[in-house]
């Protein structure tokens, strides 16, 4: 007796177990907002501005032949289906959206799942998904084999529907939202604006003929009309004071200077280097040859000759 009472309350306690793993934990509870419908896109899908944002909501619980699908035929009733929609949440108007807690928020496509429903209206039956089921615009649907919250109404207006053979389940769709809309409609989707024409090219740069014989090709400090020999030029030496004895700072010139080739000939950077022989053989004067000399020392201009 002992043995049949303690391998019932074990039975029991598993039974307790598993039925809390079927039923998983404890869900939020639905979620109330209030909008203004922006667009409707098809049968189930509608653009509602919630506090100032446009959120694109997809009822939950139906389904509507496809309208809008990209590359996609039109399906059977879809356009009287997205017309019903329209004649329901017209733009401008005033929604509530209620979440159902047996579902996801969103969907993979980031749309809130939601009942839609008009002002004054409540319950399972007062919402336009429930609306669209009963006129027969749209089919019960339940993702995933979990069912929504108000399932079995739908469930029965779909029904009544069906045997009443109204919208979709009377000809020519039967029910099968699959099959081509008969009127060859490629897409109810508004057509995309034309492309606007094309800004202007910025015309080109005027290009200024060269003057005496200076290379086009050439960016820099070129002096045109100069032919053979480059011009060499002199950098200017400030007058950093009226005479007598030179400040400190201007008693050693640094490296710098001497390698800038300041109070001397200085290279223009487009013709051949300086060049200095490095011996007195005629081959290395030779190597020189028309080319300006370097390392001769000139005097500043603020320098007194010694």
């Amino acid at each position: 007796m002992r043995t049949t009472r303690a391998t019932r309350s074990v039975l029991l306690a598993l039974a307790a177990i598993a039925a809390l793993i079927a039923v998983g934990p404890p869900r939020a509870g639905a979620v109330t907002l209030h909008g203004t419908v922006s667009r409707v896109v098809d049968g189930d899908t509608v653009k509602v501005v919630v506090r100032g944002f446009e959120d694109t909501v997809r009822l939950v619980g139906i389904d509507t032949p496809e309208t809008v699908a990209p590359g996609q035929p039109v399906r059977c009733f879809g356009p009287q289906a997205s017309a019903r929609a329209a004649r329901l949440l017209p733009v401008g108007g005033r929604v509530v959206l209620v979440t159902d807690p047996t579902q996801a928020t969103r969907d993979r496509y980031a749309r809130l799942l939601a009942y839609v429903y008009r002002p004054g209206r409540r319950g399972p039956e007062g919402s336009v998904n429930f609306s669209l089921v009963a006129s027969g615009h749209a089919k019960v649907y339940v993702y995933g084999g979990v069912r929504f919250r108000h399932a079995v109404p739908f469930l029965k207006a779909q029904s009544r529907a069906r045997r009443a053979k109204r919208g979709l389940w009377g000809d020519p769709c039967r029910g099968d939202i699959t099959r081509p809309d008969p009127t060859g409609t490629t897409t109810t989707a508004p057509a995309p604006a034309p492309p606007s024409d094309p800004a202007p090219a910025p015309a080109p740069p005027a290009v200024v003929a060269p003057t005496g014989a200076c290379d086009p090709n050439l960016r820099g400090g070129v002096h045109p009309g100069v032919v053979g020999r480059p011009r060499l030029r002199r950098d200017p030496v400030p007058q950093l004071h009226g005479g007598g004895r030179r400040p400190a700072q201007l008693r050693r010139r640094p490296r710098r200077d001497r390698l800038r080739g300041v109070g001397r000939p200085a290279w223009d950077g487009f013709s051949r280097p300086p060049c200095r022989p490095r011996s007195g053989r005629p081959s290395a004067r030779r190597a020189c040859a028309g080319r300006p000399a370097r390392g001769r020392r000139r005097p500043l201009a603020h320098r007194r000759p010694r």
